[in-house]
């Protein structure tokens, strides 16, 4: 298990990426977001915990205008293997209007 915790500036934003066994990820403050392949974008904020299953395209990062920290909890599959990295998030997916909270 490997657990980091990641600050983001305003506007700043991982790449599409997976993790072979998942990932949770815990905000510690600020607000961010973030969005799963084929889902609307959501804004998480302090307090929330993010579950991403394995082999999931997501991205995460901070809200516009927000800095924002989370613990990003991680492990290596069986064979070694952890985060793969895709395609920078384009403005439009960033700037697309959250989901509303449930």
């Amino acid at each position: 298990m490997r657990a980091t915790v990641v600050t983001f500036t305003p506007g700043a934003r991982t790449a599409w990426h997976s993790h072979p066994v998942g990932r949770r990820c815990s905000v510690l403050s600020g607000a961010g977001r973030v969005q799963r392949e084929g889902e609307q974008v959501q804004e998480i904020r302090a307090g929330d915990t993010v579950i991403i299953p394995p082999d999931t395209r997501h991205w995460h990062g901070a809200a516009p205008g927000k800095l924002f920290s989370h613990l990003a909890m991680s492990e290596l599959n069986d064979k070694g293997e952890g985060t793969a990295w895709f395609e920078h998030v384009s403005d439009a997916d960033y700037n697309a209007a959250p989901a509303p909270v449930t």
